[in-house]
């Protein structure tokens, strides 16, 4: 696991590696700590793509390409 800090050492990204190659989720957030982007590796290829605003899933994006838009919780 890698985190990337500002010059404040507060944590914009979070990586996971396994075997030197991009894995499992790698996420993205604001400088106010929240959420904001989701990716999901394997074996170092992007799989998925989810977005986040204001903590609620609003968007998803497949390897192909797809687009998913979510209203309200993202639940339905």
């Amino acid at each position: 696991m890698c985190a990337i800090k500002d010059s404040s050492g507060f944590v914009l990204e979070i990586h996971r590696y396994k075997d030197g190659m991009k894995w499992g989720s790698w996420e993205r957030y604001n400088y106010n700590g929240q959420l904001i982007e989701k990716n999901y590796y394997k074996r170092g290829e992007r799989v998925w793509t989810f977005f986040y605003r204001d903590e609620e899933l609003i968007k998803s994006i497949n390897k192909k390409g797809k687009v998913k838009k979510f209203k309200g919780c993202g639940c339905t």
